[in-house]
């Protein structure tokens, strides 16, 4: 969907309950700051470190872990900066809506993460999360990512945009350009699109 989508440089647009472009399966809702690739790594980060360390609701690690995970060197600059994306993940709002291919439906109202806590001295990070989210995606509903070939993407966040979306599909389906820029939240002159999806192809052969 759009909820990670791109997001340019400097001040960022807060929306309030605003549907979200997405696949047919789900009709997502959103209210907070938009959300970048950036966020999205983050988040994955948290997710993934807390099942890495058998977290239950709560992932207990450190700023250090956090970066290294990220990719990122260990400085106040980056943490400050980490500390932003889990800011917006924190105050951002979800609804999300999934039909299920057995015809059953399932709804998730909340955060992406509760709450977080730092110890400026020991750099010690407690981030709680709703499992309850976790639960949407079952039954084989997920992806896993190739985090090494992520990072060889660069500063490029349709590049990584793209990533995530293709690796989400077994056999991938023909999409109309249009169609893309839009799930990815381009506003984007359509002609412009085209010549950037093709630069952003490059780094992923």
């Amino acid at each position: 969907s759009a909820l990670f989508g791109l997001v340019k440089k400097g001040s960022r647009a807060s929306v309030e309950n605003e549907e979200i472009f997405s696949m047919s399966q789900y009709q997502i809702f959103y209210s907070g700051n938009r959300l970048d690739q950036s966020d999205l790594l983050a988040w994955d980060s948290v997710i993934y470190l807390a099942k890495l360390l058998n977290a239950d609701t709560t992932l207990y690690s450190s700023m250090y872990r956090l970066l290294e995970e990220l990719g990122l060197a260990t400085n106040g600059t980056n943490s400050k900066a980490v500390m932003t994306r889990l800011s917006r993940l924190q105050n951002g709002k979800i609804k999300i809506n999934q039909k299920k291919p057995n015809g059953r439906k399932s709804l998730y109202m909340g955060s992406l993460i509760d709450d977080v806590t730092l110890e400026e001295v020991t750099g010690n990070l407690a981030i709680r999360f709703n499992k309850k989210l976790l639960g949407i995606f079952g039954d084989g509903d997920y992806t896993f990512i190739n985090s090494d070939t992520r990072q060889l993407l660069g500063q490029s966040q349709l590049a990584k945009w793209l990533f995530h979306f293709y690796s989400s599909h077994n056999n991938p389906i023909p999409f109309q350009v249009d169609f893309i820029r839009a799930l990815c939240n381009s506003d984007m002159r359509l002609s412009d699109f085209r010549y950037r999806l093709r630069e952003a192809f490059i780094p992923l052969y």
